[in-house]
């Protein structure tokens, strides 16, 4: 079987996590894949979509196309498989945009499969088409395994983490897009100050509003492919701080995921997926309120044995349920499925 994934931008997470690092599964299936960056111009997408008719199927990631483009592409594939990971029917904020639901009715009405990165989105894609499928964001836990810790890491297990010889790090990977979703943790951090510093990976310090830390130490590195794993690999505790809406109920709780991979205990704010992942206290922690916050940030500083089971059972959550070797398979079972013959759905 040949198949062309199309994406917009190979850096974006949604498409190294979702589509790239499964390629290698599609291979040893015997399939031929091939990637293809949407290009910006009207005309060379139409060229690019009369190629479809060359591949058993197109995989289109996340981009959302308007009618014209979305007619051709269907006019021309011989089956249509639509993957994404976010609540593209919504902005940043939770706010209905009119022109993304009609595109992602559109798309999601004229897909043979939809894959859905977790039950919320399903259930919006399932408004328009019973073709759904879910495929949680895998992590590829061989390239995320935790660092071995120092030799002398039992000798601090139990004790204060005064007494340890250096600040807890509390550590947060993100984007532009999501730094302020940061700042309504750092007047709770800064409440933490003297014992801890405070760790940031992001492409961008637009929007941090670093003032609220008072005077607790912060390291900021730019984000790199490289880098997103060796980074948050230092932390001694991983926070993901979200508000409520219905952009961040369709989030795929990355973070959570990667630092959980890491063998780093994580804190997540109880939104959308993130209540699946993470049984409160057992393989993480969830925190409703500044209060709570303060309260379970409080228990990791000072427990370095509670950090490390807490870490360690988060580690084994992702083998079990998110890792590459079981989520790459299930990637391929449902692209293998939608090519079975079928009478196809009515182009949008």
């Amino acid at each position: 079987m040949r198949l062309l994934f199309l994406t917009t931008r190979r850096s974006k997470p949604s498409f190294r996590f979702r589509v790239q690092q499964v390629l290698p599964f599609f291979r040893d299936r015997g399939h031929d894949c091939e990637t293809v960056l949407l290009p910006d111009s009207f005309f060379d997408r139409m060229g690019l979509f009369k190629t479809a008719a060359d591949y058993d199927a197109v995989v289109l990631q996340k981009r959302m196309l308007n009618r014209l483009e979305l007619g051709v592409l269907f006019g021309f594939a011989r089956k249509l498989v639509y993957d994404f990971d976010d609540a593209i029917l919504y902005d940043t904020d939770g706010r209905t945009d009119s022109r993304s639901v009609r595109r992602f009715k559109n798309i999601v009405t004229a897909a043979d499969l939809v894959i859905a990165g977790n039950d919320y989105l399903a259930a919006e894609a399932r408004r328009f088409s019973r073709r759904v499928t879910i495929v949680p964001t895998p992590i590829d836990t061989e390239r995320y395994a935790p660092r071995p810790h120092p030799r002398d890491f039992a000798k601090s297990l139990g004790c204060d983490a005064r007494t340890v010889g250096r600040l807890c790090r509390i550590g947060w990977t993100g984007s532009r897009a999501t730094n302020r979703h940061l700042n309504e943790l750092f007047p709770v951090l800064g409440q933490l100050q003297g014992r801890i510093s405070v760790h940031i990976l992001s492409d961008s310090t637009e929007f941090l509003e670093f003032q609220k830390l008072r005077d607790v130490p912060v390291e900021f590195e730019h984000w790199t492919p490289d880098n997103e794993n060796d980074f948050p690999s230092r932390f001694d505790v991983g926070v993901m701080p979200l508000p409520d809406n219905r952009w961040t109920r369709g989030k795929c709780g990355l973070k959570a995921l990667q630092y959980m991979a890491l063998g780093i205990p994580a804190v997540c704010s109880p939104v959308g997926v993130n209540r699946t992942i993470i049984a409160h206290g057992e393989t993480g922690l969830l925190a409703d309120s500044p209060d709570e916050w303060l309260l379970w940030l409080t228990e990791l500083v000072d427990d370095p044995l509670r950090r490390y089971h807490l870490g360690l059972a988060g580690r084994r959550r992702v083998e079990a349920e998110y890792s590459l070797a079981k989520i790459g398979p299930q990637f391929v079972d449902a692209v293998e499925a939608a090519m079975e013959p079928g009478r196809r759905p009515a182009a949008a």
